[in-house]
């Protein structure tokens, strides 16, 4: 018997020991890339100024969704029975009012972008709890307006906006932290989570400003805004986010 015959069934004999389990698994890696791998969101940390509670004031971001398949993919959001759950999962410590605030004092409604920076119009009802995307309600959200990386084709739908509101107890009431889930299709979850805020001024909000100069700066010299010479300012909550 051959050397190459002898390797060969030592290797099918050692397959053959591992059991079905493994051979199983082969069809099911084949067809891989049809699901969600990664999730990121577009800030950590969320401070809103508001003048009052109620939907006149909300406060806004997105999830970015990433396909284990290729950036072309025709389907670069939501696959079928992928979801996005968003839930208040620790609440602040007890506001202005002396009431103490629970994790239903935040709201969550999905949202269609208008423009690469600012989403507005609404999609499906809002939801202290249980809310998802696509929701209960059988409305398909889809935000198709906006993408993050420049390999996926034109109105891609990997982008998806939400706006949060707060009830009355949330204001002044400081931090509450907000998980946002995706559910893929491998029933696999990506959790990511951010602190959100909302104060009745800005001098509740723990906010720090930042200067920066770019290129050499006289006195007494009109000050411009060119790509050499200008100075910016940057503005960050308490914990370096929005």
């Amino acid at each position: 018997m051959s050397t190459k015959t002898t390797l060969k069934r030592i290797a099918l004999v050692a397959v053959s020991a591992l059991g079905f389990g493994v051979l199983a698994a082969t069809p099911s890696m084949a067809v891989a890339g049809t699901y969600t791998s990664g999730s990121t969101l577009s800030t950590s940390s969320l401070t809103v100024v508001t003048a009052g509670n109620g939907s006149s004031y909300m406060g806004k971001f997105y999830v970015d969704l990433t396909s284990n398949g290729t950036l072309t993919d025709a389907l670069p959001g939501l696959y079928a029975t992928e979801s996005i759950t968003v839930t208040t999962t620790v609440a602040a410590g007890t506001n202005v009012t002396g009431t103490a605030p629970a994790v239903g004092d935040l709201t969550f409604q999905a949202l269609t972008a208008t423009t690469p920076s600012a989403a507005t119009a609404t999609a499906g009802a809002a939801s202290s709890s249980g809310f998802q995307i696509p929701n209960t309600a059988g409305v398909t959200y889809t935000s198709n307006n906006n993408t993050y990386s420049t390999s996926y084709t034109s109105g891609a739908s990997n982008r998806y906006w939400i706006g949060v509101y707060a009830g009355a107890n949330a204001i002044d009431a400081g931090e509450y932290t907000v998980r946002v889930r995706v559910v893929n299709s491998e029933n696999f979850l990506i959790d990511k989570t951010l602190k959100v805020k909302f104060v009745s001024s800005i001098a509740n909000a723990g906010a720090v400003l930042t200067t920066a100069a770019t290129g050499a700066l006289y006195t007494g010299e009109t000050l411009g805004h060119t790509a050499t010479q200008k100075v910016t300012a940057t503005l960050k909550d308490a914990n370096g986010g929005r």
